[in-house]
C-alpha cells in the first residue's frame, strides 16, 4: 500500500491526502518552466459571396479536392509556412473555413507571433484572390458575369 502524505495543493483549503507518487508528479508539474503565452490550432471562418460557385467551375491546381457526393466542400491545397500548416475549405454556403495548424510550434502572443499569423492569413487571401481573378479573366473573354 502506497504511503500517503499531507501536501498543500493550491486552491484548496488545508491539506489533501495524496500518495508519494502524486506528490512527485505535482512537484514535477511545478518545476516545468512556463513559456510565453501562445496559441495553436486556430480556426477561423468568414463569408465570401459566390466563392463556392467560382471554385466549383475552376480546374486550378490550387484546389486539392471537390466533394461531389456529400457536403460539396472544396478543399484548397495546404500551405506550409513557418512551421504552420494552413488548410482552407470552401463550403457550399460560401463560408470559408481556415485552420492554422501549429501544435508543434505554437504562435506566441507578441508582435512577432501576430506578424507570423498575419503573414499566413495573407497568403490565403492572395490565393483566393488569384482564383477569383482567374475566374474573371476566363469569364471576361466569354462575356459572363464577373466577381470581385
Amino acid at each position: 500500500m502506497p504511503r500517503t502524505l499531507s501536501y498543500p495543493i493550491a486552491g484548496t483549503f488545508g491539506y489533501t491526502h495524496i500518495s508519494s507518487k502524486q506528490r512527485t508528479f505535482l512537484q514535477c508539474l511545478r518545476e516545468i518552466p512556463m513559456d510565453k503565452p501562445a496559441i495553436h490550432d486556430i480556426r477561423l471562418s468568414f463569408s465570401f459571396k459566390h466563392l463556392w460557385t467560382i471554385l466549383s467551375s475552376s480546374s486550378s491546381s490550387m484546389i486539392k479536392s471537390k466533394d461531389s457526393d456529400g457536403n460539396y466542400d472544396i478543399v484548397l491545397q495546404p500551405i506550409e509556412v513557418d512551421n504552420q500548416i494552413v488548410k482552407t475549405m470552401v463550403h457550399k454556403t460560401d463560408t470559408v473555413s481556415v485552420i492554422v495548424g501549429c501544435s508543434l510550434s505554437p504562435i506566441p502572443i507578441d508582435l512577432f507571433g501576430i506578424s507570423q499569423l498575419t503573414g499566413s492569413l495573407s497568403r490565403i487571401e492572395d490565393r483566393l484572390q488569384l482564383l477569383v481573378n482567374e475566374y474573371n479573366t476566363i469569364n471576361q473573354q466569354g462575356g459572363k458575369q464577373q466577381y470581385m
